[in-house]
This record gives C-alpha cells, structure tokens and sequence, in this order.
C-alpha cells in the first residue's frame, strides 16, 4: 500500500513530471541539507571576517646604519708635542673619554704664575677693604684654607698697618691731652689774674689817695702801680693764650681724623688698583685655562675609533690638523634607506617602522620599533641603475627593541638591514579585490 505524503502525491508521481519538477519535489536527506547550510555559512562568515578583519599596509625598502650625526673629526687649536696616546683605531670611546694629551708647559706654566698673583691679590683685597672700611679682618673659613699661605701675610701686614695707625693717632692725643691741660691752667690763671687786678686796682686807687693826701710816700705809691702793671702784662699773656691753645687743640683733632682719613683713601686707592689687576689676571687666565684644557683631547661624542693620524709619542701636532675620526654611535641612530616614487605617495615623517637587521636574526633577536625622521624633497638617480628613489632616513633606538636581546647587542653604522613602514591598514577583502577592481577599471581601454 502507498502512502502520500504532506505534498499531495508520492513517489510513484514524479516519473510523470518534468526534470526540473522532479528535483525540486525530490525527498532529499537531512544531512545533505545539513552539509549545504553549514557550506553557507562558513562562506557567509568568512566573507564578514574578510570584510571586517585589518591587516598593516606596508612599505618595504633596504637599507643601512649611518650615525645620526656626523664623522666626528678632531683637531686642537694650538697643536704641541704628544705627550700620551690612550686609544687605537677601531677602540670604542666614551664622550668625555681622554684620548690624546699633549704637552701644556708653556701654558701651565703661565696659568700657575697667574694663580699665584691671584691669591696674593685675593688676599691683599681683603686686607684692603677691611682698611677701607676701618673694620676688622675677617674672612671665611673656606677662603682662608684656600688663600693659606698668603693671607697669614696680609692678615700680619693689617695688624702693623693699624698698629701704626693707632701709635700715630695715641701720640697725637697725647699732644693734645697737654694742650688741653695747658688750655685750662691758662682759662684757670687769666681768671685768678682779671680777680687780682680787681684786687689791685682798688689798692692802686687807695694808695694814691693816700699819696696825694702825704700820708704815704710815693715810692709805696709806685710799687703798687707796678704790681698792677705786672698783673696786667700777665693777664694779657693768659688770654692771649687761650685761643693760640683751642686752636692747637682743634688742629690736633683734625690731624688725627685726617690720619684716619688718609689710611682709608690709601686703602681705597690700593684697593681699585687691586680689583683693576685681578679684573686683568682673570681675563689673561681665561685663553691659557682653554689652551691647557685644549691639551687633554677629549671624545665629542660616543663611537668608534675610524682612524688615527698620530700615532707616536713625542709626535708634533701641528696647531689646526686632523688628530683623529670617530664614528658616532649614540642611542639614536638612522636608518637610510631608498624607496621608489611609486611608494612614496604614503609616507611623511613620524610613521612608524619595524627594523629588521640582516646581521641578527628576526625570529630570534626581532626588531627595532623606528619612525620615520626624514624624506628627501625630491627624487635622487642611482648613476649605476640609473633607477630614481627617494632617500627617506629612520631614527631607531636601541633602547625601544622589540625583544630584550636585540637591546643587548652593538648596532654599529654599515650595518644593513629591511624596513617596513607601516603606512596604513587594509582589509583582506580589500587585499583580494584590488586585482579585480584594477582589472576592471583597465578594462577594454586599449586601442
């Protein structure tokens, strides 16, 4: 017995109907259904992942390790005699390492005498200005170990300075301490003298009333005029003496103020011409201390030593001439590399890049994260190739490795290595289209 199924017929019906009837009302298994939409999906998901998932759009070029500045050579100004050689060609160097000294005789001679008059002037200031100022000599602790030796003199020059000083102002206060006194006994005697003529004048004015009347005789008469005479003559040299000794006493004043006041102006005097001789032995100082640094040739910069154009001991640099090279080799360095016009049209300065040195391997060492520093503004012609590129430079740092190894080792300039700029993204369904898209839009356009 047949049975029909949900669709109205069975399957005896369909070698009635057409083909395509046929296979489309054709019972089909359910794992062939199973397999065709799982078919469908895998597609459908791959087509959005490709649609969806970026990749870096990259720029490669080849290139190689040049020193962000550039061959450093050396020279001195004056040139000498070699003296010592610390270095060889091809030694690594330290800025700030010493690698030639040559001999300073002359200029350290000079600059050692110059020191000298330093301290000694240094020292004499401060005897000078403590003069100046009449005050006391102090200095610093520091100062005085530093100026040791010379400021004990000057320290001894002060005291017999001020000790003379002091005599010269006691003696003349001694002379005036007596005027003084003379002063007073004069002031003390003109006063006992003007009450003695008092005295005297009424004795004389009694007398010659006793005269004129006869009762006493006229040489009694006469003595006492002279005793008023003699009182008088005394007096008069009293007072007369008074202003001669205030004016001694003032003039004594002033030659001692004016021994305080020539001290000073002395002191002041010395004292401008010493800052004018210091002022001189500093600005002389300055060529000779250059000149003696100049001795010791110090490296500029880290790097290697390229070459050495003196080599002997005892050897004259003559003043201006090539003493030596060295290759820089900092932190930063560059990578120059050359890229064709037709990759440039992405690429400007501050991209990142990935290094990769041909000297370490990648899938060991890795590489070294870079951006882009530098794009020459026009395009250079290989002469060889005759090819045209652009010169585009990538500043690297050892210190931003990759891998840990990679920051370990020496990246020295020569060295080569591949550059990917990373000059954007793109999806893989982009990446697959672009042939069909170039194709179509190159299509039937040839004559």
């Amino acid at each position: 017995m047949k049975f029909s199924n949900d669709r109205g017929f069975d399957d005896s019906d369909l070698e009635y109907m057409s083909s395509l009837s046929t296979a489309a009302n054709r019972n089909t298994a359910q794992s062939s259904r199973i397999f065709l939409w799982s078919v469908l999906a895998m597609v459908s998901g791959t087509l959005i992942w490709m649609s969806i998932a970026e990749v870096d759009e990259i720029t490669k070029g080849e290139g190689k390790v040049i020193p962000s500045t550039h061959l450093q050579v050396i020279q001195n100004l004056e040139g000498g005699i070699v003296q010592e050689i610390h270095v060889n060609e091809g030694d690594s160097v330290k800025k700030g390492d010493l690698l030639i000294r040559l001999s300073n005789i002359k200029p350290k001679s000079e600059l050692d005498g110059n020191r000298i008059q330093y301290y000694e002037l240094k020292s004499k200031l401060y005897r000078l200005q403590a003069e100046a100022s009449m005050g006391n000599f102090s200095i610093d602790p520091l100062q005085r170990q530093e100026l040791d030796g010379f400021i004990e003199r000057e320290e001894g020059a002060f005291h017999s300075n001020r000790s003379l000083l002091i005599s010269k102002i006691n003696i003349l206060n001694e002379q005036m301490n007596q005027r003084l006194s003379e002063l007073s006994d004069a002031k003390s005697k003109a006063k006992l003298l003007s009450e003695t003529r008092e005295m005297i004048a009424k004795e004389e004015a009694l007398s010659q009333s006793m005269f004129q009347k006869g009762v006493e005789a006229k040489s009694d008469y006469w003595k006492v005029q002279r005793e008023r005479s003699r009182i008088e003559r005394e007096l008069e040299e009293a007072q007369n003496s008074i202003p001669r000794l205030e004016y001694a006493v003032s003039e004594l004043k002033e030659k001692m103020l004016q021994e305080k006041i020539d001290y000073q102006n002395k002191a002041k005097l010395e004292l401008s011409a010493t800052n004018a001789e210091l002022g001189r032995i500093d600005t002389s100082s300055i060529p000779l201390t250059d000149q003696v640094d100049r001795s010791l040739i110090i490296a500029p910069v880290t790097g290697v030593m390229k070459q050495m154009f003196i080599n002997t001991v005892g050897g004259v640099v003559r003043p201006g001439m090539d003493i030596a090279e060295i290759v820089p080799t900092e932190d930063s360095l560059l990578i120059e590399t050359k890229i064709k016009p037709s990759d440039i049209g992405f690429l400007h300065p501050g991209q990142k890049a990935i290094v990769k040195f041909s000297a370490y391997d990648f899938s060991i060492y890795g590489g070294m994260v870079g951006e882009v520093y530098q794009i020459s503004s026009d395009t250079i012609i290989d002469q060889q190739k005759q090819e045209s590129y652009y010169l585009v430079k990538v500043k690297i740092n050892q210190k931003l490795a990759i891998n840990s190894k990679l920051a370990k080792v020496t990246i020295m300039p020569g060295m080569t290595a591949n550059i990917d700029i990373l000059t954007g993204k793109k999806t893989i369904l982009q990446y697959l289209m672009k042939p069909i898209i170039k194709a179509r839009q190159n299509a039937l356009t040839e004559k």
